[in-house]
């Protein structure tokens, strides 16, 4: 059995955890940010994303009117596969293999969401 953690570059604190053995995938969890002491910790962007699975192009959409300030993909082993720091709305994924992928957005504020997607 494998296990990866996911961490923001602001915190230690882990966005998501994935369990995984031969057979494929068993858990994937996200994690909201809570407050810790007296800093509070900025919660979760909320995010959706379409379509899903993708074949070419992903689209992201905030909640709030937030943009985008930073996207990380990251392919079923845990391994960062893409990122960009642009401010996007669209993500080209054509150059990724088929499969599942979590896809990390992190906005303007700083606050970390991620969702999982397939490509096609």
């Amino acid at each position: 059995d494998s296990s990866f953690y996911w961490y923001t570059n602001q915190s230690l604190i882990p966005v998501a955890h994935a369990l995984f053995d031969d057979t494929g995938l068993h858990d994937v969890n996200y994690y909201k940010s809570t407050v810790s002491g007296v800093t509070e910790q900025n919660t979760a962007a909320s995010f959706s994303l379409y379509p899903n699975p993708a074949e070419n192009v992903l689209h992201l959409q905030l909640s709030k009117n937030n943009t985008v300030n930073n996207v990380k993909i990251f392919n079923f082993y845990g391994q960062l596969v893409m990122e960009s720091t642009a401010v996007i709305d669209v993500v080209d994924v054509s150059r990724l293999t088929k499969g599942m992928y979590v896809i990390q957005v992190i906005d303007f504020n700083g606050n970390v969401s991620a969702n999982r997607f397939v490509k096609d």
